[in-house]
């Protein structure tokens, strides 16, 4: 199984929960501890108005960081080719502002940006047709953190219609703070149930769907 998206850097629970691979967004690698014997991506958070040092892959935790910021991750991600990913589109309140400040959504805001082609955007509650659509384009992949965002009443994402649009999208867990295990399987119960509420259909995401959705990628 694979953890898409945690901030957590103690590894021991992902073990024990039968992860075989993490994508860790942290200041620092070195922050990394516990007994985890399987694959590690790791991104470096960026942290707002702050000297970072942008090195590798990096992890935007918003895109309303200030101008200098954002500026600073366009500079280090197209100058250097390396990966980003990005919080994104998790809250109605947040597409709102953007809509209203720059009639875009975030995700096309990261288009305008050039920040978008082969992006990692976390969260994604709140895509609408043409973000998932820009998102295909682009190359771009979804990961949905279902009980994060669902314990903090952000909501929760219409993955079925996002997937027959043909959005590559995989799990995470976030910080934990509603998953203690660290259990990706559990994250796809959750989603599951979730969607097949929404949708008044208690086969909305199928099992084959749910499994694809744990898988290494």
């Amino acid at each position: 199984m694979f953890n898409a998206f945690t901030t957590v850097t103690d590894l021991s629970a992902f073990a024990r929960a039968g992860i075989k691979k993490v994508r860790v967004a942290a200041a620092s690698r070195d922050l990394i501890t516990g007994a985890f014997s399987g694959e590690i991506e790791f991104f470096r958070t960026v942290a707002d108005n702050a000297p970072n040092a942008f090195e590798g892959d990096i992890f935007l935790p918003s895109l309303e960081f200030s101008d200098k910021t954002v500026d600073a991750c366009i500079e280090h991600v197209l100058g250097k080719r390396v990966r980003f990913m990005v919080r994104a589109a998790c809250t109605l309140e947040e597409v709102g502002r953007f809509d209203a400040k720059l009639s875009l959504s975030p995700v096309m805001l990261l288009r305008r940006l050039g920040l978008l082609q082969n992006a990692i955007v976390v969260g994604g509650v709140y895509l609408d047709n043409d973000d998932v659509d820009l998102m295909v384009q682009e190359g771009a992949s979804l990961v949905l953190t279902p009980t994060f965002n669902a314990g903090r009443g952000d909501g929760a994402a219409n993955v079925s219609s996002y997937l027959k649009r043909g959005l590559k999208i995989a799990l995470g867990t976030a910080d934990n703070s509603f998953n203690k295990s660290g259990s990706i399987a559990y994250e796809a119960d959750v989603l599951q149930l979730l969607t097949n509420a929404a949708m008044n259909d208690p086969a909305a995401l199928t099992p084959a769907q749910k499994l694809a959705l744990c898988s290494l990628s």
